[in-house]
Formats: structure tokens, C-alpha cells, sequence
């Protein structure tokens, strides 16, 4: 009985471990690498691992852990799509495992399960772990430091004040905005400091250090208002709203492989059932051990909110982790600069995800959990199928293909908006091409747009002619096809996925006297301020 217990127990772990590791390796590089991912390619291959610890925090907002474990890992595996993705499809397998292992942890096998289920099967996940960027470390981390964090207030030994301090280091390393999951766990620290420390710590009444913290806490807006103004006010990246409503109800269903476009009675369906299940865990319900409308209903009609229906301890984790970072960034939002954007706030998925793992546990019965658990994995499984038979990435290699394969010697391609060239000199092959960016209005670089005259200037010397847009906006667009057409017939056009490209050949009057270059260039820059930005548009890819 035991030996089957035992496997009925470990069947369906294994069954969520092999479809997350499935589900994380398919794939891996059925699509091109996009901009950012490239961006994170070319760091690496430029710099040494000294730069890259030195450099990145200088021009990125991610710190360089991410990067220096790619450096090691390329070494190893080599630079390949597939081989650079993997790196992070790691991540995210040992994240679910980790996950299962913290709500066991927390509470009991159940929830560690169900926790680690739906983080297998979610969508937005998945695709952090097929990236060649930093999220899915940022992920596993997460879990991690709660994993250590959780130790230590089960055993505050010296090692497990060391392993809790290494793990969150690690994970302040890998992405400025783990900062506020730290700030999440040493939030649940001083809740937890009586039971920790008991009436006193450091000498002082855990009382009163529990009401200095609250107190910073509630004049740390000021503080950050304060901080900014002295630095001469914040960035905006133009791409980041304020949040509203919308956006916020839109980074939940994006957690549940949902994005915003979906048809909204299956976004409303799947909505409900998570959010409502989540708030069932602090929900107390009475006992019914059996099955029977009558049970249920006087179970149903006794419900009440109650934080002694659940483990407080884990109910205070799983709130804290999705509430402060999320919540964190939201008011940071307001206070600084516009932060609030749906893979910032990875980790706080993962708090969601553990409440909603604990509201399947305050069901009353056992069949009734086991189904409701069931539904709701199963409610991520059509997202899962839907991001593994499209295409969401941007198509460089395809616009690197049809380049190579139609592109006659001295062709001149011109890439807008500048971030994306990295697309075009990625995938292109041909050496016989001449190639150049111009920056779009709200250019990812930060830079003022190229002026319409210098467009004009440097196409003016080539005859045939490759428009590459990506990340520009259609006036944008509109600016530039316009100084092409003026002298150009357009011979071919193809919208790829979030990438559009044109070929203009010369009007038969102005053929004769069309200029042509067979000089290969790696995207040059059309003005003496252009040319400072190869460096600076790199600073801005979050």
C-alpha cells in the first residue's frame, strides 16, 4: 500500500516535470532570434567577461549576471540559437522544480505540485525560457532566495543566513527590479520577526523595530521623489503607458498565456476562475469529507474570509511575492518613470501563482480539489498549443533569406528604426550589399529621429534599394517610402511577422545615372550624431 501511495504520489510530479522540460526544449530555434535577444548576443561577443561585470550596469538596467553566465556557457556550447536558448530553458525547468520543492515546503506536497504545474504550463513562461535573456534566471532566483528565505525562518543558523544572502545577491545580479522582490522578503521578516526572534532582536523590541520599518515604508515615497528630483527627473521609455486597469487585469491574463487580443469571454472565463481561486486562499470554508449537495451547500453558505484557514506563513509569503513587486512597480510607476510592463513583473507571476495553488488547498474535499486543480491546468493548455504553432517573434531570419536569395551586388538596405539593425546584420549574408539604419520617432535608442534630408542624402547614391521596417510607426514608415518611391518604383513587398520590408528598383529615366556601391558596411550611421549612438541605443533595451 505504501509502494502505491507512494507512486500515485510521485506520478503526477514527474508527469509535470517531463511535460515543463517538453514544453521548454520544443522549439528552441523554430524562431529568429529578435532584437533584444541580439542585443544580449552581441554584448557578449564584443565584451570580455571584466567588461561585461563593469560595462553592462553603465548601459543597461540589468546587472551582469545573466551575461556572464552566457560568456561561460557559449564557451560550452557554442553560439548557436538553439545552444544560446537552452541556457535559459534550464532555468525555467529547474524553476518548476524549485517551485514544487518551496510549496512543499510551505505547506505539503499538494500545493507544491499544483504550484509547479501551473508554472510548467504557463505560456508567459515558456516563452522567457526559450529567450536568450535574463527572465528565466531572474525566475528561478525568485524561488530560490524564498526557498532559503524560508529556511532561515524555519532555522535562523549562520548557513542559512549565508545561503539566504547569497541567493538574493545572486538574484539582485541578474535585474535591477529583483530589488523589490527582496524588499518583499525582508517585508515578510519583520512580519514574521516575532516568531523569528522572538520579543527582542539586536538588543532592541522586535515591536518597535517592526513599527521603524512600517513608518519607513510610509515615508519612502518621499524619499524617491526626492532622489529623482535631484538627479534631474527619470528616463521614459515611450513604449511603457502608465498603468490603468486594463493593463493591470491584461499583465494577469498575460501570466496565464492569455495576451491582450484573445477573445474576450475565454480572457473573462480564464480570469475568473484564477483570480477567484486565488482569493479563495484566504478563504475558510466548513468541513465536508464527503460528497452530497447538502454538505456542499452547508460548507459553501459557512465560508469566511479567515487567515486561519491556510498556513499564515504561507499565505504571507505568497501575498508579499506577487503584491510588492507588483504593487512596487505600479507606484514606481507614478512616483519616478512608467516601469510598469508585464515581464517586469515576472517574479510577482510567481506569488500568484503559489496563491492560487493555496486557494485549490482551502477547498473542503479532496475530489473537489483534484478537479478544480485539473481545470485550471488544463485552462493554460490551449495557450501553450497556440504559442507553439505561431510565430511571435520577430522573422529576421526569414528577412535575412529573402536578402540573400534575391539581393543583386551593390543593393543598399536601409533598416528602420536603428535598434533592429542588429536583425539585418545578423542574418544577412551577402557581403556584396551596402547596409544602413536611421532612428524612428520614439526610437528605442533614445535619440532624436533622423531628419528627412539626410534620408534623402544617403539613398540618393544607391539605385536599388531594400526598406526594412521594424519597431517604427506607420508615419514613420510613411517618411521614409515616401523619399524612396520620389525617384524608385517599388518592385516587391512582404509583411514577415512584426517585420515589413520593400524593394524599390530605379525609374527606367534615372537608371543610367543610379549609383551603386558592392561595398559591405556594417550599418552606418548617417550623421556625426547618428554615429554616437551605436553605443547608447544599447543602453535602453530593458
Amino acid at each position: 500500500m505504501r509502494e502505491l501511495e507512494r507512486f500515485r504520489r510521485t506520478l503526477p510530479l514527474v508527469v509535470v516535470l517531463v511535460a515543463a522540460a517538453g514544453l521548454r526544449l520544443y522549439g528552441l530555434a523554430a524562431e529568429s532570434l529578435w532584437t533584444d535577444e541580439l542585443v544580449t548576443v552581441e554584448f557578449v561577443a564584443e565584451m570580455t567577461p571584466l567588461e561585461l561585470l563593469v560595462q553592462i550596469p553603465q548601459v543597461q538596467p540589468h546587472l551582469p549576471l545573466y551575461y556572464l553566465l552566457l560568456d561561460g556557457w557559449i564557451g560550452l556550447a557554442g553560439n548557436t540559437p538553439a545552444s544560446m536558448r537552452l541556457l535559459s530553458a534550464l532555468f525555467g525547468i529547474a524553476a518548476v522544480v524549485a517551485m514544487y520543492l518551496l510549496g512543499r515546503r510551505l505547506v505539503d506536497h499538494h500545493v507544491g505540485l499544483v504550484a509547479a504545474a501551473l508554472l510548467a504550463f504557463s505560456r508567459f513562461h515558456i516563452y522567457y525560457a526559450q529567450e536568450v535573456r535574463m527572465y528565466s534566471l531572474l525566475t528561478l532566483l525568485s524561488i530560490v532566495s524564498f526557498y532559503a528565505l524560508v529556511r532561515l525562518r524555519e532555522t535562523p543558523t549562520t548557513r542559512h543566513v549565508l545561503g539566504y544572502v547569497v541567493s538574493a545577491g545572486l538574484l539582485i545580479a541578474t535585474h535591477f527590479f529583483a530589488v523589490l522582490v527582496v524588499l518583499a522578503q525582508v517585508t515578510y521578516l519583520v512580519v514574521r520577526l516575532d516568531a523569528i526572534a522572538g520579543e527582542r532582536f539586536l538588543g532592541l523590541p522586535t515591536r518597535r523595530l517592526k513599527q521603524a520599518y512600517a513608518l519607513g515604508v510610509l515615508v519612502s515615497p518621499l524619499v524617491i521623489l526626492a532622489a529623482v528630483a535631484a538627479i534631474g527627473g527619470a528616463p521614459r521609455y515611450h513604449y511603457i503607458p502608465y498603468p490603468s486597469v486594463s493593463l493591470v487585469v491584461a499583465t494577469l491574463t498575460d501570466y496565464l498565456g492569455y495576451p491582450r487580443g484573445t477573445n474576450v469571454f475565454v480572457v473573462t472565463g480564464v480570469f475568473v476562475a484564477f483570480v477567484g481561486t486565488a482569493l479563495l486562499a484566504v478563504v475558510r470554508f466548513g468541513d465536508v469529507r464527503r460528497l452530497s449537495v447538502t454538505r456542499l451547500r452547508d460548507a459553501l453558505t459557512s465560508a469566511r474570509f479567515d487567515s486561519d484557514a491556510v498556513d499564515r506563513d504561507a499565505l504571507s509569503v505568497a501575498l508579499l511575492w506577487f503584491g510588492v513587486p507588483f504593487g512596487g512597480l505600479v507606484a514606481l510607476s507614478y512616483l519616478v518613470t512608467p516601469l510598469f510592463w508585464p515581464r517586469y513583473t515576472i517574479a510577482a507571476s510567481l506569488g500568484f501563482f503559489l496563491l492560487v495553488a493555496l486557494g485549490v488547498r482551502s477547498v473542503p474535499n479532496r475530489h473537489l480539489r483534484t478537479a478544480l486543480a485539473v481545470v485550471l491546468v488544463v485552462g493554460l493548455v490551449p495557450s501553450v498549443a497556440l504559442y507553439h504553432t505561431n510565430t511571435d517573434k520577430e522573422q529576421w531570419r526569414a528577412v535575412g533569406n529573402t536578402i540573400d536569395e534575391r539581393a543583386e551586388s551593390g543593393d543598399f538596405v536601409l533598416v528602420m528604426d536603428q535598434m533592429t539593425d542588429y536583425g539585418v546584420e545578423y542574418y544577412v549574408d551577402r557581403e556584396d550589399v551596402t547596409m544602413a539604419s536611421v532612428v524612428a520617432e520614439n526610437s528605442g535608442t533614445g535619440y532624436a529621429p533622423t531628419p528627412t534630408s539626410e534620408i534623402a542624402n544617403v539613398t540618393d547614391d544607391h539605385g536599388r534599394t531594400w526598406l526594412v521596417f521594424s519597431h517604427a510607426s506607420d508615419a514613420e514608415r510613411q517618411r521614409v517610402l515616401d523619399v524612396v518611391n520620389d525617384t524608385r518604383t517599388q518592385a516587391w513587398h512582404h509583411q514577415f511577422v512584426k517585420v515589413e520590408v520593400y524593394l524599390f528598383v530605379p525609374d527606367e529615366s534615372g537608371a543610367e545615372t543610379a549609383a551603386t556601391t558592392s561595398t559591405f558596411s556594417h550599418s552606418p550611421r548617417l550623421s556625426a550624431e547618428s554615429a554616437s549612438l551605436n553605443d547608447g541605443r544599447r543602453s535602453l533595451s530593458v
